[in-house]
């Protein structure tokens, strides 16, 4: 079982090394990115990062490489 000490210590880290952004999409597309990203091996959010990456990339900009614990 999890304890609230934690529970506390991981929302701590995320609030240091994670932002938030929301994202609105039209009503269906959340399950599609879900069962593409699921065929792909990957979380919805993995799928979403790796795809801006790629854009970011093809734009002329180098997306900040994620250590081994972000991922």
């Amino acid at each position: 079982m999890i304890t609230n000490a934690q529970k506390n210590a991981v929302a701590k880290y995320k609030k240091k090394v994670y932002e938030q952004i929301q994202l609105n999409l039209r009503k269906g597309k959340k399950d599609i990115i879900k069962e593409y990203a699921l065929k792909a091996g990957f979380s919805i959010n993995n799928y979403i990062n790796i795809a801006i990456d790629r854009q970011l990339e093809k734009d002329g900009y180098k997306p900040i490489k994620e250590s081994k614990e972000e991922q």
